[in-house]
């Protein structure tokens, strides 16, 4: 018995490396664990099971010793607004504006025309570090928090001409990601964070992201609109639930219960499914709103996909369920029964 319990607990071990590993896979530019990275997060215990442990790499670096007081940020915060001409107690709250608050990693894809669409992406607020939906002096904490981190960016020529596209995929967040719940540092998943704080999109966590926020404060977002052409008809339209809805998804929709905002440490990832289509052609963009204000901000690029079910295309890269195959060479016996 206690050999099938052990056989179990390996067969456990490997389903998680298995979703580990295939958690990694994702797009362009994506950091898969080497062997011996994974060999390095394999220790023994004292009762000789392997057990998972958090490598090295994943682990951060101490906070950077020049890093600046809140208070200093503030400062710096207090100036650029006075040179903006911008009252921080009454500029009034918008929708993200300017084309750099674009979402530039927007893809749609599809199983079959009965399924319908999936579109994923990922949000792009610029000066809203800390993710609570709105631009204000709270955004000033994550880039103490941060000071001095680094961005790798794609090359353009991968990036669909985006100059500032975090390399590898925004939900591998390494063996961290997966045994403590939150992403190890360095991981793809940590990139794309501190590439939200990174407002001026220079690859380094400095002075330089104060500026930002001067710019966009006050900006504000609560929901998206989705926008479709569909084959034969000459306009975009918004796609929602009800005729009186005025956006088409609540950012809260991936929120956790009770939650107020996504999780600070992961980018926060959405996606909407689009299930009244036919074969053809269809068209999509998305937009930022701010339901409060009534205010919609900048638009997505274009992104377009065919509805053919005799050829559908593949599915986009990401996390895949592990498959496991299990073999008994007896099925009955006398304890302990190896298997």
């Amino acid at each position: 018995m206690r050999d099938r319990i052990r056989a179990l607990y390996i067969g456990t071990t490997l389903a998680m490396f298995a979703s580990l590993l295939l958690g990694a896979c994702g797009s362009g530019g994506e950091r898969i664990p080497s062997a011996d990275q994974t060999q390095d997060s394999l220790v023994q215990s004292a009762l000789g099971r392997t057990v998972p442990v958090i490598p090295d790499t994943e682990i951060a670096p101490p906070a950077a010793v020049d890093a600046p007081e809140l208070s200093e940020l503030q400062n710096i915060l207090d100036s650029e607004l006075e040179r903006l001409g911008i009252d921080p107690e009454r500029e009034p709250a918008k929708a993200p504006s300017r084309d750099r608050n674009a979402v530039f990693d927007l893809v749609v894809s599809y199983r079959s025309t009965r399924s319908g669409a999936t579109l994923h992406w990922t949000e792009r607020m610029v000066g809203d570090y800390d993710m609570n939906g709105e631009v204000n002096v709270s955004d000033l904490t994550p880039i103490s928090q941060r000071w001095k981190y680094t961005v790798d960016h794609l090359p353009p020529q991968e990036a669909n001409g985006f100059l500032c596209w975090p390399a590898g995929h925004p939900l591998n967040g390494g063996f961290s990601g997966v045994l403590q719940g939150y992403p190890g540092w360095n991981t793809p998943a940590d990139q794309w964070r501190t590439a939200r704080v990174d407002g001026d999109d220079n690859g380094e966590i400095n002075a330089g992201d104060i500026t930002p926020i001067a710019q966009q404060w006050h900006e504000r977002l609560d929901s998206y609109r989705v926008y479709r052409r569909a084959p034969g008809e000459d306009e975009f339209s918004m796609l929602r639930l009800g005729e009186e809805d005025t956006s088409s998804i609540p950012r809260s929709i991936r929120f956790k219960p009770g939650a107020t905002a996504p999780d600070n440490a992961w980018p926060y990832r959405l996606h909407y499914a689009d299930v009244t289509i036919q074969p053809g052609l269809y068209e999509y963009y998305l937009a930022p709103y701010d339901s409060v204000n009534d205010d919609e901000g900048t638009p997505s690029p274009v992104v377009t996909i065919n509805f053919d079910d005799s050829s559908p295309p593949p599915q986009p890269e990401g996390n895949e369920p592990p498959v496991i195959s299990v073999v008994a060479d007896v099925t009955t016996g006398d304890a302990p029964l190896r298997v």
